[in-house]
């Protein structure tokens, strides 16, 4: 989503004069909730009163479709109601216009913002550089763990050597495997749970951004997602890169949750709300498509109750 943003005057078909904070939004293919919140909570420290909201789709060359764009500035307007103290002002969608700017002309009028994953990334990484010891409790204390055991006993034949394992965490996942296979490399996009990784294990554990892997070179058999995928900020951009460091008869397995429940111990109450405003939960079917989508075929789906409120689930693809 970009937008150009003035503090100054404007005119919507030689009509009304609006005054207060304009911003021309514009968005693209990759928008989705989150970013329209991202860009909610930036206007939160811009806007005191009036807020001006206008459809624009002239600010930058990659442009969502107009049905799609619609859809996006709907809820960018939902989110933005919520505010009280704002007086919002919208411009309809998709119609001819005709635009009066009164802006000074001095540098500070005219403001452009990008709202990028970039910042939402950094934002996921410290999350779990402070909570990953609060983390690693409420997963043993609260069944995902052994929800977990059960799901990878479940694939376990689909499981082949050398293997990466690109979210693992504190060590629980790897671990189990480690017992069956030797040739396993770890991940992590938290300093912090790469590290303790590594004084548990004597398996090279890296610390990446798992949509990049720059230090992975080889191919592997068995590519493993576990409690990651929902983080993700370029989920087609991932696979790709995963495909590519896939043997030609290798594996992708995802394990995941769903439907994805608020986390509630006495461990994550205090990280609960920055969770929640960072994942993306789909379903197992979402997933599915979007590998489907990137030319993969899934070839096992496995369930297995984590609590009366949702699941555990494993999928496992390989290359179509």
């Amino acid at each position: 989503m970009r937008t150009l943003l003035f503090n100054w005057k404007f005119g919507y078909l030689k009509e009304s004069i609006h005054e207060g904070i304009v911003v021309f939004c514009h968005f693209e293919p990759e928008d989705n909730e989150k970013i329209i919140l991202q860009a909610v909570k930036k206007l939160q420290s811009i806007v005191k009163k009036e807020l001006i909201l206008v459809p624009f789709a002239h600010l930058y060359e990659k442009t969502a479709s107009k049905e799609e764009a619609k859809i996006l500035f709907e809820m960018l307007i939902d989110e933005c109601k919520k505010n009280e103290k704002w007086n919002i002002i919208t411009i309809p969608f998709g119609v001819e216009k005709e635009f009066f700017l009164y802006a000074p002309a001095d540098d500070s009028a005219i403001k452009f913002s990008k709202f990028t994953n970039k910042s939402k990334q950094k934002e996921i990484v410290n999350l779990y550089d402070l909570c990953y010891i609060d983390y690693d409790k409420h997963m043993s204390e609260t069944g995902h763990y052994k929800a977990q055991e059960k799901i990878l006993s479940s694939i376990i034949n689909y499981i082949k050597e050398p293997i990466l394992d690109l979210a693992c965490g504190t060590w629980f996942l790897i671990n189990l495997l480690s017992k069956s296979f030797s040739n396993i490399i770890g991940n992590d996009f938290s300093s912090s749970m790469a590290k303790i990784t590594s004084t548990r294990s004597n398996l090279i554990i890296t610390n990446e951004n798992a949509e990049i892997l720059k230090s992975q070179k080889q191919k592997f058999k068995t590519i493993i997602s576990c409690n990651l995928f929902f983080y993700l900020q370029n989920r087609d951009k991932a696979i790709k890169k995963w495909a590519k460091l896939l043997d030609k008869d290798g594996k992708i397995i995802f394990i995941e949750e769903y439907p994805f429940i608020k986390p509630k111990s006495e461990e994550m109450d205090k990280h609960t709300e920055k969770l929640m405003s960072l994942i993306d939960p789909i379903s197992p079917e979402r997933i599915t498509e979007i590998m489907v989508q990137n030319g993969f075929l899934l070839v096992k789906e496995t369930k297995t109750i984590i609590d009366e409120k949702h699941n555990l689930y494993g999928l496992v693809f390989s290359l179509k």
